[in-house]
């Protein structure tokens, strides 16, 4: 008797520990995704011409896209974040 409770509580252990491992490693992958992999699928030329699009249109563009970019931080929004920190390098290249 004793050794199917056992058996019982020990399986439904696993099953919590194993949901939990899935939930994080799910949470991990998505985070390298969506910090590191997203943002450079973006292409260098699309990332150049709106670095050149500031630099038209702002007097001090590195503090627009810096700007941007701190605002997609706060929003949370990783992928943004880096897609506005590769604007920031082309702009410094650019100008």
């Amino acid at each position: 008797m004793w050794d199917t409770v056992y058996r019982v509580v020990l399986g439904v252990v696993f099953v919590y520990v194993f949901i939990q491992l899935l939930c994080f490693i799910g949470l991990v992958v998505f985070g390298v995704w969506n910090g590191m992999v997203e943002p450079r699928l973006i292409s260098d030329e699309h990332i150049n011409a709106v670095g050149a699009e500031l630099i038209r249109l702002y007097p001090d563009p590195n503090l627009e896209a810096f700007a941007r970019q701190e605002k997609a931080w706060y929003n949370g929004d990783g992928a943004e974040q880096g897609y506005w920190y590769r604007v920031r390098k082309a702009v410094w290249v650019l100008t």
